[in-house]
């Protein structure tokens, strides 16, 4: 699930790659796959914080 949330941002896909990334958080609490997916999802979001900065 991972490595196809990580396509779907390769591919641009932003929309999927958000969605997979929840649903892995949701469906496997208990996983480093959950850690690894809250931790892209707050990357993005500081990234996009960012931007009127850069």
């Amino acid at each position: 699930m991972y490595t196809l949330a990580n396509l779907f941002k390769l591919n641009q896909d932003k929309k999927m790659w958000q969605r997979e990334l929840e649903s892995i958080i949701n469906d496997v609490p208990d996983s480093i796959y959950r850690k690894m997916a809250a931790a892209d999802l707050e990357s993005a979001q500081l990234k996009k914080e960012m931007q009127p900065f850069e």
